[in-house]
């Protein structure tokens, strides 16, 4: 017997070294490849940031430039935490770039954790196999312009903010502090970037999960969210004004069409974005399979029915990311036929992963509560009951051989999102090079595309004082020739 224990703990100890071992591989390539490729100059939205920076360092900002939207944004927490970033590292986007990857960390370590009691809930064992399957979708480079473009550390920040807030409802009975935390952490992420405003009906689904097994709702803590929600969002939509129009804009039953259209194709782009068409046909697959497992964990009603909440807010999450995307760009005139740089289709397979990511994260956690356990079985208190919770003898394979088909996905993706990192920054190397060297005195469109404005005040403000891409310690970098693109990264 002791020896038994013995083997046993020394397995479990072999997994979770493998698994963490493999994690951190994981992580280190990413990491690698975000250093190595990141933008080392403002891109678009950059650019468009130097002037409120101009205006901090002489002290001219008000409430009202902090409060001011930004591409039907409000991002006044945003606003200071790049300004900060920019005047203590003489805005070095590397470190943009570092504080995206540890807000994907620390949202991995929450998935981790929400692991963790989900095992003890439904009383198995922790699933260290998975552990290496959530790092290849957490650490995904198909979000490869999040990671390389330092702007974006606010949607990073605004996502890990969502998926931590939506861990604290973990407890069908959260308690209050709990609540009141996660208030602050939705708080936090819908002023840093608009995707935050999503975790607000993430957060009611997961409020609301208990219904499904006929548990007691958080009736108090639910209104307290719905209250923060409706104020939250309030002050986020007063003057927010019109959106930014590319066309006409759509009609109702166009709008309806494009949403439907564009959902799958969102949700598909983290394990889909090898080939353009890809993402619809993933999307349309992972939407079946999260209906397939939800209709079995509604049926068999087991115990690990009660460690759903967090993940059915998870799962939820980026859906009406989804929804509201398309509804407000077809607001905004744009359809699925526009291409190019800030269109519906790209920022799906470019930007939007690191939202719809946490689709495939959930997908997969609520697919291991629905295989069931032999403990599980076990404990049922009647034979019927242990008959819905025991498998069909095709569940398991079939479940195998969808995660294998995830991974592989998505690691090809990865590969494709390497080569696309690389060519981003190649492409811009030559245009930021010859404004750093002087050969320009306008700044090139190809650094700001749809945007069309000279900053030239800007360059020399920054010139001047020797931040961003005027770095000292990155002349090296700018005196080389740009490097020929490889041909995989053309």
């Amino acid at each position: 017997m002791f020896r038994t224990l013995t083997n046993v703990r020394f397995s479990r100890r072999v997994h979770a070294a493998l698994a963490s071992a493999v994690v951190l591989l994981i992580f280190g390539f990413t990491a690698t490849a975000a250093f190595e490729f990141f933008l080392r100059h403002p891109f678009t939205d950059s650019w468009n940031f130097v002037p409120f920076l101009r205006a901090w360092h002489s002290g001219e900002v008000t409430w009202t430039d902090l409060w001011e939207p930004y591409q039907s944004h409000r991002i006044p927490l945003a606003r200071i935490c790049l300004v900060l970033l920019a005047e203590t590292t003489a805005w070095n986007h590397g470190v943009e770039v570092g504080l995206s990857l540890f807000c994907l960390a620390a949202a991995f370590g929450v998935a981790v954790a929400l692991f963790a009691h989900s095992a003890r809930v439904a009383g198995r064992r922790f699933p260290w196999l998975l552990l290496p399957a959530i790092a290849i979708l957490v650490f995904n480079l198909a979000q490869s312009v999040n990671l390389v473009w330092g702007w974006q550390c606010a949607l990073v920040f605004s996502v890990a903010a969502n998926v931590a807030a939506l861990a604290l409802f973990r407890s069908p009975a959260p308690a209050w502090t709990a609540v009141a935390a996660a208030i602050v952490l939705n708080i936090c992420a819908t002023f840093v970037h608009g995707a935050g405003l999503l975790g607000w009906p993430a957060g009611v689904v997961a409020l609301l999960s208990p219904r499904l097994w006929r548990g007691t709702v958080p009736w108090a803590g639910l209104c307290a969210w719905c209250a923060a929600m409706m104020a939250c969002t309030a002050l986020y939509l007063w003057g927010l004004g019109e959106p930014f129009r590319t066309g006409e804009a759509a009609g109702l039953l166009e709008r309806i069409s494009i949403t439907l259209r564009y959902v799958p194709v969102f949700i598909g782009g983290p394990v889909a974005s090898v080939r353009p068409w890809l993402p619809a046909y993933a999307g349309i697959l992972g939407l079946g399979a999260a209906a397939t497992v939800l209709a079995r964990l509604f049926l068999v009603r087991g115990p690990a029915l009660r460690a759903t909440g967090p993940w059915l807010g998870m799962l939820t999450y980026p859906v009406f990311a989804a929804v509201l995307v398309a509804w407000g760009r077809a607001r905004a005139g744009e359809d699925l036929t526009v291409v190019g740089h800030g269109s519906l289709l790209e920022g799906a397979v470019s930007r939007y992963p690191t939202v719809a990511l946490w689709f495939w994260v959930a997908l997969i956690a609520l697919g291991w509560l629905a295989l069931g356990s032999p403990r599980e079985q076990n404990t049922a208190e009647t034979e019927m009951a242990r008959a819905r919770l025991r498998p069909a003898p095709w569940s398991r394979p079939i479940a195998l051989a969808g995660l294998a088909l995830i991974l592989l996905s998505t690691l090809l993706s990865t590969r494709q999102g390497y080569y696309d990192a690389q060519a981003f920054q190649r492409f811009l190397y030559p245009y930021a090079r010859s404004v750093v060297l002087g050969e320009r005195n306008v700044l090139p469109d190809r650094l700001q595309y749809y945007y069309g404005d000279e900053h030239t005040e800007d360059v020399r403000w920054l010139r001047e004082r020797g931040w961003s891409l005027f770095r000292p310690g990155w002349s090296d970098y700018w005196r080389r020739n740009a490097p020929p693109f490889p041909d995989r990264a053309q």
